[in-house]
């Protein structure tokens, strides 16, 4: 209802005190809740502003954001255990698996490429293992 209406309304109502808002209605061509929402409007809602979100930039390079999923970048990882090139290589594609793929109908491939290419680093530190008996 806008507000010229309900104003008129409002009007009506204060000028005929003792009269009830279905006579008012009917006296004005209107329906009751027409009235009614006239002389009882919504108390105004202020909207909280939405809080902003500030996005960090990607950093593709030093710090891509599929190898720190869990909350510890794998580099870090391989570095404190101090493992081999093989099984360093072994961690990162089963960490990354299936997570480095923006397309979400690539992910199956993806992840099984990567824990494909797990498993030739692992073939191949097994194979150096076996070696140096």
């Amino acid at each position: 209802m806008d507000l010229t209406k309900r104003k008129v309304i409002k009007e009506y109502a204060l000028s005929n005190p003792g009269k009830k808002m279905a006579d008012i209605a009917r006296d004005m061509g209107l329906r009751y809740m027409q009235v009614w929402h006239a002389l009882h409007p919504r108390p105004s809602v202020k909207k909280k502003a939405k809080p902003t979100v500030k996005l960090m930039p990607v950093d593709v390079i030093n710090h891509p954001p599929h190898y720190k999923d869990g909350g510890i970048e794998t580099i870090d990882y391989i570095e404190a255990k101090g493992l081999s090139y093989n099984l360093g290589n072994v961690v990162k594609y089963v960490s990354r698996a299936g997570k480095k793929s923006p397309d979400p109908s690539m992910v199956k491939d993806r992840k099984l490429e990567d824990l494909k290419k797990a498993l030739w680093y692992l073939s191949r530190e097994i194979e150096t293992v076996e070696k140096s008996k």
